[in-house]
């Protein structure tokens, strides 16, 4: 069931099998009833604005999914495959997102397309046969609706996964120009910081070179990879060599001198010796302070340089946390920076746990599905990937019991649709799909969990399709009426509307206000939808490759040919994208 970990296909020393479980499955197990909340306690703590808005949105829904396939039988759609009785599915995957995430609809979410905010005639664009999409899903966030079963499974897996890497990025460019200023960034491979970090990171390493060249000299410097000073510090520096030649000199005897290949000092300079050493105890105390000091075989500073050591210990402090940050300094045993860098190093490390799950955090992509679609190869594919990849992906799989006209029995053994997940490394949900509020809270959870790094979730919302298939379906040689009237008693409005009215949540003036929004929305729809598209055949070839290949060539003009016939070389059609 797991995959093995440790190699050897012998037991361990204690016995045990040599293989051990990567993730251990009981937390990622389903729970073996679905989630409800409507008719119990729960729904009593669910937020009353969230339930009014929920209900609103599935009247309007239920609505829609009528207007839409009246439209179908006027011959205004070409086909409409309908979500009646799915529309808490629908309604809560749109909710639960936020302005950054993205939905991959497949082609029955045309409800959840809409419940995100994209015009409704827009949405039916496709079904209509206009184009392959009649929105921008750039603008909206919305994939287009995908046809082909679970093709969208793999495209929501890759954009969430390339959105983290994104995200990531970014965070690790701004805690380089915050915290590590241009010098770390670029050894790090980050752009360098802002301006404003900039000129004080400059000031932190001048003085850096300054403490350098007047302890350890020009070459200490290079060796501890400062360049240089500027002119105006080498003749410093020159006149601090010269001090620590004669130093040598007259604190080491004749003989260190000679070592060292200095003259040997003489008593009359003992004096002298004196007032260099205390120089050197006054360097040492202000850069390294009194314990570098004895480390380098000098006496501890007196008390009276004490106080100018905490001015040299103050200096090494600003210069960690404006060069290196508080977590360099720390590294290398400085103190940590002042307040205002910890403030701002705190929000820093917000940003990379997600923190409140509203904007920050991880871009989610919630992709939609069928039982059918679980079927397919490109669902498997998109599951793998998402686990091993940590993907910030939530798949919702609303298991309306057939595929087309194949039942779910004859599709999987598992004990149910959720449980697949266990297999790939996350977390499996089941659900009461016609339960809107248990829907809302499992797909926010879910959401959630994937924008705070927490990676993928499979959720199974077991719901019922009320209408065939499509328009093209004929349901009643695959099921019985007494199935479909049974699952109307199930209904996902009616369940919501009976809980709002025993919380007192709900009047009969507000069913009434609901429906009338409902039915002004659907007479725009309708109006709109009745008004014939102005196309152009010619758009065929248009958007197929930027460069046009010899054959669409030679199809765009034999087509040309038939249009210009048949208008009598007057048809009006602007052919100019034709040939490109």
């Amino acid at each position: 069931m797991t995959v093995l970990e440790q190699p050897g296909p012998g037991p361990s020393a204690d016995g045990a099998p040599a293989w051990r479980p990567r993730v251990e499955p009981e937390p990622l197990l389903p729970d073996t009833e679905p989630l409800r909340v409507l008719g119990t306690a729960a729904a009593r703590d669910m937020d009353p604005d969230l339930l009014r808005s929920l209900y609103r949105r599935l009247v309007s829904g239920r609505r829609y999914n009528t207007q839409a396939t009246a439209l179908t039988k006027q011959g205004r759609l070409a086909v409409y495959p309908s979500s009646t009785g799915q529309e808490a599915c629908e309604v809560a995957a749109a909710l639960a997102l936020g302005p950054r995430d993205w939905l991959f609809p497949s082609y029955r979410d045309t409800l959840a397309v809409t419940a995100r905010g994209v015009d409704p005639v827009e949405a039916l664009t496709l079904l209509r046969g206009d184009w392959h999409t009649g929105y921008d899903p750039a603008e909206h966030r919305v994939a287009p609706l995908s046809t082909p079963l679970a093709t969208q499974m793999p495209h929501a897996v890759g954009l969430a996964h390339a959105a983290r890497l994104k995200q990531d990025m970014e965070r690790r460019r701004r805690d380089a120009a915050q915290v590590g200023g241009p010098d770390r960034g670029t050894r790090e491979g980050y752009p360098a910081g802002a301006e404003s970090s900039r000129s004080a990171t400059a000031g932190g390493l001048e003085r850096r070179r300054r403490d350098a060249a007047q302890v350890g000299g020009p070459d200490r410097g290079t060796r501890e990879g400062y360049p240089a000073g500027a002119e105006s510090s080498r003749s410093a520096t020159a006149g601090g060599l010269e001090r620590r030649r004669r130093d040598a000199a007259q604190v080491g005897g004749p003989d260190r001198g000679t070592r060292e290949g200095y003259p040997a000092g003489a008593e009359s300079s003992r004096s002298a010796t004196a007032g260099g050493l205390e120089r050197r105890r006054r360097d040492a105390a202000q850069v390294g302070g009194p314990d570098r000091g004895t480390r380098e075989g000098y006496p501890a500073g007196a008390e009276s340089s004490r106080s100018a050591t905490a001015g040299g210990l103050e200096r090494r402090r600003r210069d960690a946390a404006q060069v290196g940050g508080p977590d360099r300094g720390t590294r290398e045993g400085y103190p940590a920076g002042a307040e205002s860098s910890r403030s701002a190093t705190a929000g820093d490390r917000q940003r990379e746990k997600g923190g409140d799950g509203g904007d920050s955090g991880y871009t989610v992509a919630l992709a939609m599905v069928g039982d059918g679609g679980t079927s397919e190869g490109d669902f498997h594919e998109a599951l793998n990937f998402a686990a091993v990849w940590q993907a910030p992906v939530v798949f919702l799989v609303q298991n309306n019991g057939f595929a087309i006209s194949v039942p779910l029995a004859k599709q999987t053994h598992a004990p149910s649709l959720a449980h697949k997940a266990v297999g790939y490394g996350m977390p499996g949900r089941l659900v009461d799909g016609n339960d809107a509020a248990a829907m809302y809270t499992v797909l926010s959870d879910a959401v959630r969990r994937a924008r705070e790094g927490g990676g993928p979730t499979l959720v199974e919302a077991v719901t019922y399709r009320i209408d065939a298939h499509t328009n093209a379906d004929d349901a009643t040689r695959y099921r019985g009426a007494d199935e479909v009237d049974a699952w109307r008693h199930h209904d996902p409005v009616a369940l919501l509307e009976r809980q709002l009215y025993e919380l007192g949540l709900l009047d009969d003036d507000g069913v009434r206000e609901a429906k009338e929004a409902a039915e002004a929305m659907a007479a725009d729809l309708r109006e709109r939808m009745n008004a014939d598209p102005v196309l152009d055949p010619m758009d065929l070839f248009t958007h197929v490759y930027a460069e046009q290949t010899a054959q669409l060539r030679e199809q765009a003009a034999m087509l040309r040919a038939e249009l210009d016939a048949e208008a009598g070389h007057g048809h009006g059609h602007d052919h100019e994208g034709a040939g490109r």
